[in-house]
Order: C-alpha cells, then sequence, then structure tokens
C-alpha cells in the first residue's frame, strides 16, 4: 500500500494541471449537485414528518364551470362527514391567514410591552390529532381543547419572551386576548403547518359563529381516515350520500352540483388542480423534476471530464507504469493505485463541495428561497452522497486501470498508441457533449421562463408599489394616514384593498337574473383600481363616498361566462365597470371570473 500510495502521489505531481482541472471540476459539479439534491429532496419530502401522512386528506369543493378546486369550505362540512361516514377518524380546520396577511400581535414581557407582525393561523381542538407537533411545554391533546387558548413555535416563544417555559402568558390579536397552553418544536420547512401561532378559533369570535353556519365558504378543512381507507370509494361515498353536499347546492343554479375531493395530503405540494396553491405552499413538479435531471447532467459530465482528462495524461504516466510492470507489479496493484487515486480526488472533492455548500445555504439560501435548506437535518443523504462518490472514484479508478494495463508492458513502453483507446474516449466526448448540450438547453429554458415573468404583462401596474399592512389602530386612522403619506413628495397615490395581485383570497357568490355566478371578489377603496392601472375595457371606475356601495366592476372573463353587459343588475348593485383580464394569481393559472366591490370610509377603513 505504501508504495501504491507513493505511485499516486508521483502521478499526481507529474500532472499538476490535470490535477488541478479534475478538483476544480468535481468540486464544482459536487456542490453544485449537493445543493439541487437537498431542495429536491426538501420538495419531496413535503409533509413526511407527519405521523399519519398516508392518512391524512384535505377536503375541496369543486364548483360547477370552475376548472379548479378550492379549499374554502362551510364550517360544519368536516364535522358533517365525520359523524356521517365511520371511516373517517377526525376532522379539523386550519386556517393559515398569516400567508396572505401577517397578524399584528401584543404580548408583556418583564421589561414592559412587546407587539410584533407574525404568521399565523387559526385550528380548532382536532388540529393536533392530525397534524403532528412535538410539544416541550403542554399536552399536544389538550392543548387547544379550549377557547381562547394559543400554540406557539419555540422560535417565537424565544423571541417574544427569551424563553420556551411560557405557560399562562398571554397574546393579543385583533383586540381579543389568548393564553398560551403549548409551545411545539419548530416545525420542518416543508410543513403544510407553518404558522409559528396557531390560535384557537373562540366562540364569541366572527370565526367559530359563521363556522356553525351553512353560509360562509371560508374554512380549509382536514380530515384523516382509518389505516387502509379507499380514498376513491369514501369520496364517491361523500358525494352520493352526504348531506353536506345539498348545503352546498342551495347555492347553485337548479341542475348543477358540487363534488367534494379528497385531496392526499402526500399530493397537496405539487398539485396544480387548486385555485388557491399559494395558500398552502405549492411548487411545480415539472420544475422539481427538471431540476433533479439537471443535478444528474452536471455529475455525469463531471465525471466524463474526469476520465476525458486522466486518458489524456496517459502518455506522460505509461513511462512509470510500464517499468512498475517490468519490475514486477502486477495488473491488480495497478489498479489498485488508480482506484486509491480516484478516491483521494473524489474523497477531497465531496468534502470541500459539502463545505461549500454549507456556507453558500449559510448565506444565500434564505435570500434565493425564503428558507433555509436543511443540510444538518438530512444525515443519511449525506451518508448517500458520500456512498456514490465512492462507486464513481472506484468505477473510474477502474476505468483508468483497465485502459493502461490492456496493452504488453515492453510495447507501451516504447510506444503508447492513444487511437487503440480511441473508440471508447469518441464515446465519452460525443456522451459529454451530448450532456453539456441537454445542460445548455435546460439553462436556456430556465432563463427564458424567468424573462417571461419578468416581461409578461400582468394587466395592472406594479412598479414603485409599496405595501404597507395595516393593523387596527391604522385602520381606526387610516384618513389620516393617507393625508400624511400624501403630503410627500415621493407619493403620487393612495389606496386600499383588501388583497394584493397574486392572491386568490376570497370568493363570493351574487345573484343576476336568477342565476347564481361564483366568482373572486376583492374590496378595494375607490383610488386602487386607477392607482394600480388596471386597463378600463368599458363603463368607468367608482366613485368616491356611497353611490357605488353595492356596485361592482368585473373582469372581462366574468362578463363572457355569465352574460353580464354594463348596467347588470348584481345583488343589490349594478355593473358599472369592465375591466381587461389581469393575472390576480401565477401566470400558470388562467384567469377566472373576478370581481372588486368597494370598501366605505366614515372616518375610518370599514372592512
Amino acid at each position: 500500500m505504501n508504495l501504491q500510495f507513493k505511485l499516486v502521489l508521483t502521478n499526481l505531481k507529474k500532472s499538476k494541471l490535470t490535477t488541478f482541472l479534475n478538483l476544480a471540476g468535481l468540486v464544482s459539479a459536487f456542490t453544485a449537485f449537493t445543493l439541487i439534491m437537498l431542495y429536491v429532496w426538501h420538495e419531496y419530502q413535503y409533509d413526511n414528518y407527519n405521523e399519519h401522512v398516508s392518512e391524512i386528506y384535505r377536503v375541496e369543493v369543486k364548483l360547477p364551470r370552475q376548472e379548479k378546486t378550492s379549499v374554502y369550505l362551510m364550517g360544519p362540512t368536516g364535522n358533517t362527514i365525520t359523524n356521517e361516514f365511520p371511516e373517517i377518524e377526525v376532522s379539523t380546520i386550519y386556517m393559515p391567514w398569516g400567508t396572505w396577511e401577517e397578524g399584528f400581535f401584543q404580548w408583556e414581557r418583564d421589561s414592559g410591552k412587546a407587539d410584533g407582525f407574525e404568521n399565523y393561523a387559526y385550528g380548532d381542538e382536532n388540529l393536533c390529532r392530525i397534524f403532528s407537533f412535538s410539544f416541550v411545554e403542554g399536552n399536544e391533546l389538550e392543548a387547544l381543547s379550549q377557547t381562547g387558548t394559543v400554540i406557539i413555535s419555540e422560535h417565537f416563544a424565544t423571541k417574544a419572551w427569551g424563553k420556551t417555559n411560557v405557560l399562562g402568558k398571554t397574546l393579543k390579536h385583533d383586540d381579543e386576548y389568548y393564553r398560551v397552553t403549548g409551545v411545539f418544536e419548530d416545525l420542518p420547512q416543508n410543513s403544510v403547518v407553518q404558522a409559528p401561532v396557531i390560535l384557537r378559533l373562540r366562540e364569541n369570535h366572527y370565526h367559530i359563529q359563521r363556522a356553525e353556519t351553512w353560509s360562509i365558504v371560508n374554512y380549509p378543512t382536514f380530515i384523516r381516515v382509518k389505516d387502509g381507507t379507499d380514498a376513491r370509494m369514501l369520496q364517491k361515498k361523500i358525494n352520493d350520500q352526504s348531506a353536506s353536499i345539498e348545503k352546498y347546492n342551495k347555492f347553485l343554479n337548479e341542475g348543477e352540483s358540487v363534488q367534494l375531493v379528497l385531496r392526499p395530503l402526500s399530493d397537496m405540494h405539487f398539485t396544480t388542480e387548486v385555485a388557491e396553491t399559494p395558500l398552502f405552499s405549492s411548487n411545480s413538479k415539472n420544475f422539481v423534476d427538471a431540476l433533479f435531471l439537471v443535478g444528474i447532467l452536471i455529475v455525469i459530465v463531471a465525471l466524463i471530464n474526469y476520465v476525458n482528462l486522466t486518458t489524456a495524461s496517459i502518455p506522460q504516466r505509461i513511462k512509470s507504469i510500464s517499468i512498475f510492470r517490468i519490475l514486477g507489479g502486477n495488473r491488480l496493484s495497478i489498479g489498485k493505485s488508480h482506484v486509491l487515486e480516484a478516491l483521494l480526488l473524489f474523497g477531497f472533492s465531496f468534502i470541500l463541495a459539502v463545505l461549500f455548500a454549507f456556507f453558500l445555504i449559510k448565506d444565500y439560501s434564505f435570500m434565493l428561497l425564503g428558507f433555509e435548506l436543511p443540510i444538518m437535518q438530512n444525515p443519511w443523504l449525506f451518508v448517500f452522497f458520500g456512498f456514490s462518490v465512492f462507486v464513481f472514484a472506484v468505477l473510474a479508478g477502474v476505468f483508468q486501470s483497465w485502459q493502461i494495463t490492456t496493452q504488453n508492458p515492453v510495447i507501451s513502453l516504447k510506444r503508447f498508441n492513444g487511437r487503440q483507446k480511441g473508440t471508447m474516449r469518441a464515446i465519452l466526448t460525443v456522451t459529454q457533449f451530448a450532456a453539456t448540450i441537454a445542460l445548455i438547453i435546460a439553462s436556456v429554458g430556465v432563463i427564458k421562463q424567468v424573462k417571461f415573468m419578468q416581461d409578461s404583462k400582468l394587466g395592472y401596474n406594479k412598479e414603485n408599489t409599496l405595501v404597507i399592512q395595516m393593523n387596527n389602530d391604522l385602520r381606526d386612522k387610516y384618513l389620516h394616514l393617507r393625508e400624511r403619506l400624501l403630503e410627500s413628495p415621493s407619493i403620487r397615490e393612495v389606496g386600499f384593498s383588501r388583497a394584493v395581485p397574486g392572491q386568490a383570497k376570497e370568493m363570493n357568490s351574487f345573484v343576476v337574473n336568477g342565476q347564481k355566478c361564483q366568482v373572486w371578489y376583492w374590496a378595494v377603496g375607490a383610488d386602487y383600481i386607477p392607482m394600480m392601472d388596471f386597463k378600463l375595457k368599458e363603463g368607468r371606475f367608482f366613485r368616491e363616498g356611497e353611490g357605488d356601495l353595492n356596485n361592482i366592476i368585473s373582469n372581462e372573463t366574468a362578463a363572457k361566462q355569465y352574460g353580464w353587459a354594463l348596467g347588470t343588475q348584481v345583488n343589490n348593485g349594478v355593473l358599472v365597470g369592465i375591466l381587461k383580464d389581469f393575472n390576480f394569481v401565477s401566470l400558470r393559472e388562467n384567469v377566472e371570473p373576478f370581481v372588486f366591490g368597494i370598501l366605505t370610509i366614515r372616518g375610518t377603513l370599514e372592512m
């Protein structure tokens, strides 16, 4: 082994440029591969930490003439189907409202009052019976059993009070007080449950009051079924037999019917069939699959490049190898030396790549992805990477040894005929070019997609626009806030809205000529639509005052789909304007019927 190690060092010293190029190529490839695979693994493992992941489903509603399902259900839906069908163990309502808009919270510290904005959600007493939490303080089955309670993450507890033993502390939100009854370990980033603050629905709060009626569609609902349940059969039974279907159909036209859909928790992250995918963190499976293939291609190119470079250096090594064989060295010893050389280069490159990946993740992951890739939470993934690198190194070393030792050592010492191996090198070179071309094509595709997203006309002007999230105090003093903002020479216009483009936040039902129409809906101020430069096709914008209180402005799709025209009676108002279609959600989504309503101001902003 000592002789082989000396031979390896001799070969590396003789081929300094080749050694440097191999190290540079392998380190770069392994770093990119590590980062890509960590991201791909993160995406594919969404919600797998849940103990009952294979038995958890989100209930969705499919409305007639709507291409996609909606996660907004009527409050009693979950309890109704749970009582009707023994296959369902339990249901829960989980409303991640902080995904749309962070909530304003206040709390008491030893040093005085503190406050801040935080991602939050509403849940009910069954939340912890469906999703897995690891509590460091409190009991998971009792933490949300009473109204007026809240469970928080370790991170938020430390942020708010500097410690995690905070049971009994109080949080204030929307003029309501909540008592901390549980502190749970921070959830993985690839989890449908992301809120660090989860409030129990209160009996005296409008959320729970509406949740008990069959009139408001506002409640994302999850169920856990018994092990071995056939979800397709259960879904069919629900739609054929459940009393909840009749409740939904009351809001539809005669002859129309809704369908309830059971979406497996493991499929939620990659689904393209749901309108409000941003509400529960979604991604394109095609994109993740393509990224996985790019990672594989990068490694293939690096491995072929290594083989080609080492093959090119054979004439420099053939003399020492041939003398070694003439003096009694066998092919096995030479093979071991080449495998040892490959293991040293690959191993060192892998260690450097992991270090580079670690520092890149720490410095740039959150900035680029919005979260930090869990590099330390996947030790077995690195074991797999390391084993793969070991296998690649052995194969590369064996191949290099085979190329050198298949000739007679005396003949090799006199003349190395590179053409004898030309066929194999040609195959490798062609493969390398093919893989490189595939990477270039993939890169061009990604660049074009990014450029498309940057340059696409969305139907409104998003440039030079700042969104300010308002709490109750700002709403109460909105007119004063607006006046002060307009005093600044840097601010040209001020408007307000219940949502911002990119969110499919609310759905409403309108009755027009006896026909029930389901549309996406935002309430806005009179100056919001012209400020955002939405393009008017027909009619006019809203006017200040109460004259347009019940009137609406729709997009082209709503007018075409439901046959609306200017002046059409809609509920207690009329259609006063029709806007050109705009993308109020992702560019991947088709434009659906959309309506603007108006918010009024009587000294304060009335939401």
